[in-house]
């Protein structure tokens, strides 16, 4: 059985997945561009289960940075080595050395409080004038 490189979104085998986070790439790479980068980089084409781009809190950002899910710890850790400086171009024709590092597995949403239930934070103690 083959893992598809389709770059989607996260699949069901990403969860466990370890995953890379890689930086500064130009706004308007797309999932092609990132799987045709890996391609570059002599990276294995099914070595990725899937990728997110993650939202830039700057609408006039240059850069944005995505989370990729590799099938096995080994080929993300060659994918750090062979993307972390790795050079690549912008359409204004400037270039941008990317970011690669190993990324923490995402935490489990807080579940909602029980309905009705509050959060009290004890008044903190005022100071009076002496």
């Amino acid at each position: 059985r083959t893992l598809s490189a389709k770059l989607k979104g996260a699949s069901p085998l990403a969860a466990a997945a370890p995953q890379v986070l890689i930086s500064n790439l130009p706004t308007e790479f797309t999932q092609q561009a990132l799987q045709d980068l890996h391609v570059a980089a002599d990276l294995p084409e099914d070595a990725l289960i899937s990728s997110r781009f993650l939202p830039t809190a700057d609408a006039s950002a240059d850069a944005k940075s995505c989370t990729v899910f590799y099938r096995d710890g080994q080929l993300a850790q060659k994918a750090i080595e062979a993307l972390h400086g790795m050079r690549v171009w912008a359409s204004n024709g400037e270039y941008k050395d990317l970011g690669a590092v190993l990324a923490k597995p995402a935490r489990p949403k807080a579940k909602a409080k029980a309905k009705g239930q509050r959060h009290c934070q004890q008044p903190s103690a005022e100071r009076q004038p002496s």
